[in-house]
């Protein structure tokens, strides 16, 4: 079925009315095609068993939309068994649910200012044996108002890629990755490439067999993940990227993972992040928890409390483990404040120096059960005007050599005329 270019065209199926097609076309801005409203599941049911096609501005609206689903059971629906492409100024898919890989295996791409608008959510391979890929590319939209699902349940698999200038997804509530907003469901990853941008209100990636990428640590070259919330990495859930931002408010052309604050492990073993630059407060405030089985891996430096008026705070807990290869910084810039706390069984903080309070405010403590090793040289209150404060609890023991340890080739104390404290036990 094809509404030719040039022409205009409207297809309305309304209650209890059903059309099937080969495959669907609507070419031109003066054409549309209509099951109902996004407000009501009463309406018509359009059942394509090839793939849907907009272009050149043309529009569809209803309540659901499904991308290989096989079964046609939902009144005021479109079903696209095929695939779905969505292209060209003006081209929008307007539906209160999308469901790419309900039950089966589907394609939905939109690219070159098509868009796709949903007044709920957008669900990416949902049930056993499904498998969903989102392809956005340049240019293209999707507007999620509710939540984003990648493999929402067991042996669901689901693949969303957003790359090329303007690409963008936006979920207004949580992303969901290799699970839904209550458990780990299936197998799930979600790529942003160069030019390309993802945002979502918070995002949590399930389990080891799911990941997001917005590139490599050693580039700039790749996407943006910008997520208003908290990221959250557990299961065995992956992230990589160039640099990383636990600050809520700040945000940057560049790329890299952007969060309000970040949680990594917790549940299970495995979760990582991998990032060049690891800035926790840069601008504003943040927060980072690795906890239990999660590990951060910065290839750059480490920065805790970054410029005046940031205030970063890290927290390593039992098993968590921070592995920096440059510099570790705890309030860099001049009226920053930076806090890292480790402790518990096995926490640890592997750095190269480690400047605590380098121009601005910084604060140390080692509980029991952390440890934190710097290869290169300790200092606590690094330049004029700096403060800084190493505390060293072990137990009540007023010993370095307890179950809190720092493990330094050299410590230095800041000179007389700007703060420096050193205080071991509790």
């Amino acid at each position: 079925m094809t509404f030719p270019s040039g022409g205009t065209g409207t297809l309305t199926v309304n209650t209890g009315g059903k059309v099937k097609a080969g495959s669907l076309t609507v070419w031109n801005g003066s054409s549309s095609i209509k099951t109902g409203t996004t407000a009501s599941t009463t309406g018509g049911i359009i059942d394509i068993a090839g793939a849907l096609t907009l272009q050149g501005g043309g529009k569809v609206t209803g309540y659901y939309g499904f991308v290989g689903d096989p079964d046609a059971n939902f009144t005021n629906s479109l079903y696209a068994r095929g695939g779905a492409t969505i292209t060209g100024s003006g081209s929008e898919w307007i539906t209160h649910d999308v469901r790419v890989g309900h039950t089966g295996t589907a394609t939905l791409t939109v690219s070159a200012s098509g868009k796709v608008t949903s007044s709920a959510n957008l669900e990416v391979g949902t049930y056993f044996n499904s498998n969903g890929t989102l392809n956005i590319t340049a240019g293209g939209f999707v507007d999620t108002d509710g939540n984003g699902y990648l493999g929402v349940f067991n042996g669901a698999t689901g693949a969303a890629t957003v790359g090329g200038a303007g690409a963008l997804w936006d979920v207004g509530g949580g992303l969901y990755v290799g699970g839904n907003n209550v458990s780990s469901g299936g197998t799930s990853t979600l790529t942003v490439n160069s030019g390309g941008t993802v945002k979502a209100g918070s995002l949590t990636v399930w389990n080891s067999a799911s990941s997001i990428t917005t590139g490599t640590t050693a580039s700039p070259t790749g996407g943006i993940i910008d997520i208003a919330g908290a990221l959250t990495l557990q299961g065995g859930g992956k992230a990589t990227g160039h640099n990383g931002y636990v600050d809520g408010s700040y945000t940057d052309t560049l790329s890299g993972i952007y969060a309000d604050s970040a949680t990594i492990g917790g549940i299970g073993f495995g979760s990582r992040w991998d990032t060049g630059n690891l800035y926790t407060g840069r601008n504003g405030t943040g927060t980072l928890n690795v906890n239990s089985g999660g590990t951060v891996k910065s290839t750059g430096a480490t920065y805790v409390g970054l410029t005046s008026g940031a205030n970063g705070t890290l927290n390593i807990n039992a098993d968590g483990f921070v592995d920096t290869d440059s510099n570790g910084y705890l309030g860099f810039g001049l009226g920053a404040t930076g806090a890292a706390t480790v402790g518990g069984t096995g926490a640890r903080w592997d750095t190269t120096t480690l400047y605590t309070g380098y121009n601005g405010t910084g604060t140390l403590t080692v509980n029991s059960g952390g440890t934190v090793k710097s290869t290169g040289d300790t200092y606590v209150g690094r330049n004029s005007g700096a403060n800084g404060t190493l505390n060293i609890n072990a137990d009540g023991f007023r010993t370095r050599v307890a179950t809190g340890s720092w493990d330094s080739f050299r410590a230095q104390l800041a000179k007389p005329r700007w703060a420096a404290r050193a205080r071991c036990g509790m």
